[in-house]
């Protein structure tokens, strides 16, 4: 994942009806305020390869 506003994530993975998801929170809601941090999910993709393709928090 790409670097978050607050700079911590926190993250936990987990799989939902065979699909994997990242929990993760933010500070985009509170305007930045650091210690005011939102919680977020969004399913995880892999590349060929097999990795992780890198998430972008802000979409």
């Amino acid at each position: 994942m790409n670097p978050v506003v607050g700079w911590t994530t926190h993250h936990s993975i987990c799989a939902i009806d065979e699909k994997w998801f990242l929990f993760y929170h933010g500070s985009t809601l509170s305007k930045s305020i650091r210690h005011l941090r939102c919680v977020k999910a969004t399913e995880l993709f892999y590349n060929g390869d097999g990795t992780i393709r890198i998430i972008d928090p802000y979409r």
